[in-house]
């Protein structure tokens, strides 16, 4: 293989490479906003539960037992711990940005290479080397990544994906927003 054959390789690869860090930055981000709404969502009704409770809310004995509505308090409360022992766990926010670091990285010595290709003073084996020891310094992606980012983003995507994270956002303000005003209605 020739040596021009070889190098295009290695920047085809660290191109790839690059895009689907990027990708699992985007996936990871959407997977912390989501699990941190849901944990907002069951403690909100969590805490309109108690509300409700301290403001000794007459529950209607043919829709909830007394017992019953515990019984809902409890299970909130165990929904959002699991969920936060989860976030927590998984770290979504911390790998997202190192996943996005990488990619930075990358795309950077991509550039660096190709200025210094183009004034004929490029070194092949040396990016190849700052290539391997950016690798090393984070994780890998998942193979989910790699194929979103062979699908490539396009702006109508990215706009679709935020318009799902506001859509959701404003279904749960209006879930919340109904459960209060049932409850005020009860009240």
């Amino acid at each position: 293989m020739q040596v021009e054959g070889i190098v295009s390789d290695i920047l085809d690869s660290m191109r790839k490479t690059s895009k689907a860090r990027f990708s699992a930055h985007r996936r990871l981000n959407s997977h912390n906003i989501k699990s941190l709404m849901i944990v907002i969502f069951y403690s909100t009704v969590l805490l309109l539960t108690s509300i409700a409770e301290v403001l000794d809310f007459k529950v209607d004995q043919a829709v909830f037992s007394v017992n019953t509505f515990k019984l809902i308090q409890i299970s909130l409360a165990l929904v959002i711990l699991i969920f936060s022992s989860i976030i927590t766990y998984a770290n979504y926010a911390v790998r997202a940005e190192k996943f996005h670091q990488c990619g930075l990285e990358i795309n950077g010595l991509i550039r660096t290479h190709e200025l210094n290709l183009s004034s004929g003073k490029s070194n092949i084996n040396l990016v190849n080397l700052k290539y391997n020891e950016i690798l090393k310094r984070y994780d890998n992606h998942s193979y989910i990544d790699y194929v979103n980012s062979k699908k490539g983003l396009s702006l109508d995507k990215i706009h679709h994906n935020l318009k799902d994270n506001a859509t959701y956002l404003i279904l749960m303000a209006l879930l919340i927003s109904y459960t209060l005003k049932s409850l005020t209605n009860l009240v």
